[in-house]
């Protein structure tokens, strides 16, 4: 069924409005209250600080409410727009303060479970849902875009909630390598140009050099086919002194782990004159050209093999001493630079797709389901070079510019990289959070024993193993609705001059992101429960600069196209006149305006999207028509007629009638638009008569119709001191 309401205003709102009527909704209880009176029952609360959880009897007062006045409610999440109340942040301040702003939500939340259990309160105590908004960062490195912003000298997190990125690689061979192939160049160089003033070797280069030695050293290759190698390019790289080459392999494994140490002045004294430093820079740009010749040489001798392993020793060898410097200074196998974090995780989702056996830190379904959705299949550096041709630049880009020291990402790989930070929050508990369980137990201090244990356990789990014993506990007292409890992901607002670069922001991606939190879900616990659902907020999409009627179109061709496997649908339509002023301005709509007729075609055209009232497995399927209040003292100044507008709506999308059947049709259109027959009748009468009113009060011209003209005698037979009392009425 749909369900219209109201969020019955914030305090900060209220407060800026007068005092007086801020101490309306001072507390949840008092939003609620007040909400009641505004003519629905159905009331989204936006929660300013997690003390209004706490406030003394507020259960039994709600339950109070609930039980006189048939109310329903939901929660819109802390702290609403502010950067730590969303998921996805990839710097690891950020995203340890959305990790405890979630983990807190759903402990309080399951401490009104219990006590609804315990002191057997009506099921519709607890609330319906609660929303985050599904980005509130700007995005790392969008294609496209020169002025990119990159965060850098900032700790990174892993998706498993630390800034180890040392261990996270540990785990996943294949991507370890990956990244000391491709990535670790870029990283090392950004470290040193911070770190070091002067001239340190590339890992590339010691890992060339490298790569020749080991089959040397291994009696694979003699010195003779060496130097045969070597001078057969000669002409390419005449810089290049062949026999300090070969003189330098011996000391090559004995320096080259201390080669990015602080004693780098030192090695001079070691390689002998001239210097390898001063070789390895002179002839740095050729060498590339050397190291492909090569390779092709070590292939034809049937080495590859033993190429590939020199090579990535080498590095190893290189990015040894790199975690070494973190370990003394910052935090082992930290990663400084968002855009680097970001591809490491985008290639850890696609290693998880492509490879049968590869270990994810997601379930390989998830991994499926984000690369056929988001990159169409492709292979990340695929899907890069196509994004960029799409856009007619006319030389390719790659995932990796070496020349500019860049990583190209593309939207999409943002997206990607984001929903899998989303997920991670709720895959990780709170082992890295003392300060919560101490927090709940001393909440609960007044509790017996046994439910203390009940909910300090809770406390500990994983915030997607909270969510399915919430669920589970509120299947036991009769919630008989589709989605028990849901969390919504809703599309965010955008802050100036920022419109469309937040990380997660086009409606697609968003209800995406609603799916893939819902497939790992399921996945993870074995259950048809959808404990996720997408959010549209027409405000938020205009404020980015989008086109509304474009964002639902592109949502439901998407779903259309994957319709036998979608895990998600869009529940809640927060609904105001759609103004671009950054998602805040929530004007009021009246009966009869344009803006009702342009909401009810968003809201006809989100049916196909999941935003409909079909029952489905026997539960109630609720769909929520919510509007968002913004300022004004009294309730018709952020109200007027929206209720009434918002029950013809309901009415009209239950009866299924197409928009444009309300115009073709007198007795929809009436009714639609708040006219009866009478009115109808009486709105054209008034039509004729509209200019009655103005007679005798319209200015001639002068020449024909002045005070003292024949026409005024005999036409109006007005003598002329009354035209002139008239003159001016």
């Amino acid at each position: 069924m749909y369900v219209i309401g109201i969020t019955p205003g914030v305090f900060q709102i209220a407060r800026a409005a007068g005092a007086e009527i801020a101490r309306e909704f001072a507390g949840i209880e008092e939003k609620l209250r007040y909400g009641y009176t505004v003519g629905c029952n159905f009331f989204q609360i936006d929660q300013e600080v997690f003390g209004e959880f706490v406030e003394p009897n507020l259960i039994k007062r709600i339950s109070r409410l609930i039980q006189e006045m048939n109310i329903q409610w939901a929660l819109h999440g802390l702290l609403i727009g502010e950067v730590y109340q969303t998921l996805e942040p990839i710097n690891f301040i950020l995203w340890k303060l959305s990790h405890l702003i979630l983990n807190r939500d759903l402990i309080f939340l399951y401490e009104i479970l219990q006590e609804i259990k315990r002191n057997n309160y009506s099921k519709e105590v607890f609330p319906h849902y609660t929303i985050y908004h599904a980005s509130k960062e700007l995005v790392v490195g969008y294609a496209y875009f020169r002025e990119k912003e990159i965060l850098s000298e900032v700790l990174t997190t892993t998706p498993e909630g630390n800034t180890d990125w040392d261990s996270f690689l540990e785990k996943r061979r294949k991507l370890k390598e990956w990244f000391l192939e491709n990535l670790f160049e870029i990283l090392f160089k950004r470290e040193v140009s911070r770190r070091f003033a002067g001239f340190i070797p590339s890992p590339l280069s010691l890992a060339l050099i490298n790569s020749l030695y080991i089959p040397f050293k291994d009696n694979k290759i003699s010195e003779e086919d060496l130097r045969k190698i070597l001078e057969k390019i000669k002409e390419d790289i005449s810089e290049i002194n062949i026999d300090n080459i070969v003189s330098s392999f011996n000391n090559l494994k004995e320096i080259g782990i201390k080669l990015i140490d602080e004693n780098i002045i030192r090695i001079e004294e070691k390689v002998g004159s001239p210097s390898l430093i001063n070789f390895l820079r002179d002839i740095y740009p050729k060498i590339k050209k050397l190291f492909e010749k090569v390779e092709i040489f070590f292939k034809e001798k049937n080495l590859e093999n033993e190429f590939k392993k020199a090579k990535l020793e080498s590095l190893e060898n290189s990015y040894l001493i790199y975690k070494q410097q973190y370990e003394r200074g910052i935090a082992k196998g930290a990663i400084l630079y968002e855009d680097i974090a970001m591809v490491l995780v985008c290639k850890d989702v696609e290693f998880g797709y492509f490879e049968p056996n590869y270990k994810s830190f997601l379930s390989k379904k998830t991994c499926e389901f984000l690369i056929k959705r988001l990159l169409d299949g492709k292979k990340i550096e695929e899907h890069v070079r196509e994004a960029y041709k799409k856009l007619d630049i006319k030389f390719e880009k790659e995932l990796i510019d070496f020349e500019r020291g860049e990583i190209n990402l593309t939207p999409k790989l943002n997206v990607l990289a984001s929903i899998v930070y989303s997920i991670s929050h709720f895959l990780v508990g709170i082992e890295n959070f003392p300060e919560i369980l101490d927090e709940t137990k001393r909440r609960n201090i007044h509790l017996n024993e046994e439910e203390r244990k009940r909910i300090e356990e809770f406390a500990k789990k994983s915030p997607y193993e909270k969510l399915k014993i919430i669920i589970e506990e509120l299947r036991k007292i009769g919630v008989d609705r589709e989605e028990a409890f849901f969390i919504a992901i809703e599309t965010p607002e955008a802050s100036p001059p920022y419109e469309g670069l937040r990380r997660i922001c086009r409606l697609k991606d968003v209800f995406i992101t609603s799916e893939a939190l819902n497939l790992e879900f399921q996945v993870r616990y074995n259950t048809n429960e959808k404990a996720f659902a997408a959010c549209i907020d027409t405000e938020h999409l205009l404020s980015n600069a989008f086109n509304i009627n474009n964002e639902i179109e592109e949502l439901i061709k998407y779903i259309e196209k994957w319709k036998n496997e979608i895990y998600s649908r869009v529940a809640i339509y927060h609904i105001g006149i759609p103004k671009p002023y950054f998602g805040t301005t929530h004007i009021p709509f009246d009966i009869g305006s344009d803006e009702q007729y342009l909401i009810y075609e968003y809201s006809f055209k989100l049916k196909k999207a999941g935003f409909n009232d079909e029952k489905k497995n026997n539960l109630k399927r609720y769909s929520y028509l919510i509007f968002e209040r913004g300022g004004g003292q009294l309730p018709f100044q952020f109200l007027r007629t929206v209720i009434l507008a918002l029950r013809i709506i309901k009415k009209y999308l239950e009866m299924n009638i197409e928009p444009n059947e309300i115009e073709k049709k007198k007795e929809y259109y009436s009714e639609f638009f708040g006219f009866d027959e009478q009115f109808i009748r009486e709105k054209e009468i008034i039509f004729r008569h509209a200019l009655e009113p103005l007679k005798g009060l319209i200015v001639w011209p002068e020449e024909t119709h002045t005070i003292l003209g024949r026409e005024a005698i005999e036409r109006f037979r007005k003598r002329p001191e009354e035209w002139a009392g008239e003159e001016y009425k």
